[in-house]
């Protein structure tokens, strides 16, 4: 038998640049934040795109909720670089992160994608009610208290007059909510639940475990509830 190896410069230089860009990214130093705040920043534009895609700039609701969760991805993207959380700046394995975190955030995008697909339509008192959700949420979750007492035990402020250890992770449930009622939708409720109890609540167990140190977390603890005020 007579073989006949067939070299192809140009294939050959192509597959060699090609590995060296997947090796250069593999090598790279990702963190959680990078694929957060990636999918955050770029919710903006993908809603854009699903309007175009389905032809539809007529629904009332999917505007707002383009400003809504459009405007979120935005005001974290801000946080995340000038505030930076802890939590988020741990390295990730970038394999994880294109498929596992990126992936699992995209479930949020369920919403938009209905409203879309089924044409939801909402009276105007409703979509008060869902931006008024909002923009408490907003303002809970982004609380210029995290960044003066970083490091310390917060008892004290809105932390004390909420009577919740968590009022950030409480601000993201009514901000999440807000767009899970306008898509209208079991499915993006579903997802949101999923999300509190698989990791939210569980976080916030580890901060309470973390914050077990210090001498007057026993009395706070007793006098606030850990997520939902009054409630749980």
């Amino acid at each position: 038998f007579y073989f006949k190896k067939i070299t192809h410069p140009s294939l050959t230089t192509s597959l060699c640049l090609h590995l060296l860009i997947i090796s250069i990214i593999i090598s790279m130093i990702f963190r959680y934040r990078h694929f957060i705040d990636f999918h955050k920043g770029t919710t903006f534009p993908f809603v854009l795109l699903l309007m175009c895609l389905f032809r539809n700039f007529e629904n009332e609701v999917i505007w707002f909720y383009l400003v809504l969760h459009g405007s979120y991805g935005w005001f974290w993207v801000f946080k995340s670089w000038n505030y930076p959380d802890a939590q988020w700046e741990k390295e990730v394995n970038v394999l994880f992160g294109f498929f596992g975190l990126l992936p699992g955030l995209t479930c949020y995008w369920y919403a938009p994608f209905n409203i879309l697909y089924n044409n939801i339509e909402a009276s105007t008192p409703y979509i008060a009610f869902c931006t008024l959700l909002y923009v408490i949420g907003v303002f809970l979750h982004f609380d210029i208290q995290l960044t003066y007492h970083s490091g310390n035990l917060i008892n004290n402020g809105l932390w004390a007059k909420l009577h919740t250890r968590n009022p950030n992770y409480l601000g993201e449930l009514l901000i999440y909510l807000s767009f899970g009622l306008l898509s209208q939708s079991l499915i993006s409720l579903s997802i949101l639940s999923c999300m509190i109890l698989g990791y939210w609540i569980p976080n916030m167990k580890k901060k309470d475990k973390s914050l077990s140190r210090y001498k007057n977390f026993k009395e706070w603890e007793q006098k606030t509830s850990m997520f939902i005020p009054y409630i749980y």
